[in-house]
């Protein structure tokens, strides 16, 4: 699902230090941003997505409004948006969620969204919705031991010093990050404390030719997605009831 894979493309929490995290790679980023706090209502970052050749896409993430969340934590709203132009004019899918301050985008941590997908009409998504907005596809467990099993594949993460790194963006100061199995890079992050939201401002997978790069940033956002009046419907998820045993 579309706005499954934007939420999974998120690799840090925004609004403040990321919560921990279990791999290598995610270790040496919440190091990076340990203490920081910025994020403020308005913060907005687009991204650029390229897969080899000219297939090319855009994401862009806002931080819109603040309020208590309905289990009493501090939360922001913020709108998610994809689409095929850095406009976002025509965008294929928006997501709205109010989510806890300084923690992942989990269903554990948002109590509210919205979403769209082309031209249907914004709805609000009720409980089950928002779970599975975030349910990750069916895979193999994770190991009881994620940095053993990594050490033992040869994986290891390599942290460099911080640089300045040319974006479509323009120059900001960047710390790369590198996912490394023996000599070959699986992947490349240069994360940065000049982009606000992320702090993320380029990724890298050589293998396949794809990355996903900063385009725009700044601040002044202001809510986009038209939501629907009061008393509308909420959007459930449809599910086949189990067929009974003869």
């Amino acid at each position: 699902m579309i706005l499954a894979l934007l939420l999974a493309a998120a690799p840090m929490s925004v609004a403040g230090p990321p919560a921990p995290f279990t791999s290598p790679l995610g270790q040496a980023l919440g190091s990076h941003f340990e203490g920081t706090g910025d994020t403020k209502v308005g913060d907005w970052v687009t991204f650029k997505l390229s897969s080899g050749g000219e297939r090319e896409a855009y994401w862009r993430m806002a931080v819109v409004g603040e309020e208590t969340d309905a289990k009493g934590r501090d939360a922001w709203w913020m709108e998610i948006e994809f689409g095929q132009h850095h406009e976002f004019k025509a965008p294929l899918a928006q997501v709205r969620v109010l989510s806890v301050k300084g923690q992942p985008l989990t269903a554990a941590n948002v109590t509210r969204a919205y979403a769209a997908v082309g031209l249907d009409p914004v709805r609000e998504l009720d409980a089950r919705a928002i779970e599975g907005l975030f349910t990750a596809p069916p895979s193999a467990p994770p190991p009881a031991n994620p940095e053993a099993a990594a050490r033992d594949m040869g994986v290891r993460t390599v942290k460099g010093a911080e640089t300045r790194l040319l974006t479509l963006a323009g120059t900001v100061s960047a710390v790369p990050v590198e996912v490394r199995i023996k000599s070959t890079v699986l992947k490349r992050f240069w994360v940065s404390r000049s982009v606000p939201v992320l702090h993320l401002a380029k990724i890298e997978i050589p293998a396949i030719g794809h990355s996903m790069e900063v385009r725009d940033f700044g601040t002044g956002a202001k809510g986009r997605m038209v939501l629907p009046p009061p008393g509308t419907p909420t959007l459930g998820v449809e599910h086949a009831e189990p067929t009974p045993s003869p």
